[in-house]
Parts: structure tokens; sequence; C-alpha cells
């Protein structure tokens, strides 16, 4: 189904079509990536074979702690994986 072919009454997509001509939905997760809690969302994705977009805090990644090293193999993982991953601020003050 197109936009141009889309239910009667349903709005149309607010973008261009997509690539598989039916309708989409965008996924995205904020403010990680979290060091315990990010794995099971890239987990979950994984099993349903969805991708989304990570928009992550930039002091999550760089920020020296126990976590960073976790933290950098997740943005890795989920970069390898297919997801986008976009710039939420640096500190998100």
């Amino acid at each position: 189904m197109t936009s141009s072919t889309a239910k009667a009454g349903w709005p149309k997509p607010g973008g261009p079509e997509t690539q598989s001509g039916h309708p989409e939905v965008l996924f995205t997760f904020d403010d990680g990536p979290h060091a315990t809690r990010t794995a099971a969302v890239l987990d979950i994705l994984a099993k349903h074979g969805v991708k989304a977009v990570f928009f992550w805090n930039g002091y999550r990644a760089k920020y020296k702690s126990s976590k960073r090293k976790r933290r950098r193999q997740l943005i890795k993982r989920a970069v390898s994986e297919g997801h986008l991953i976009g710039n939420h601020t640096i500190n998100h003050v």
C-alpha cells in the first residue's frame, strides 16, 4: 500500500514513499547508551528484525567511568546491527 492508496480517512505519511511501499514506524530511543538497558533493547530489536534510531548523549560514550568500555561496545554493536546513531547533546543539562 502506498500513500496514494492508503485506507480512506487515514493520514498520508509526512515523508516520501518507503522502500517497501508500506507504512513504516520509526522507533527512537534517547539518552543512552545505558550500560545494561541498551543491551536489552538491542536484543529485543534483533529478535524481531527491527531497526531503530538512538539519540545518545556524548558524555555517556566518552565520560571516563567504569561503564565507558561497555557503553562503547554497545555503540559499536548498534551500528554493526544497522541502527542509526544521532547526537542528543553532550550532557543533556
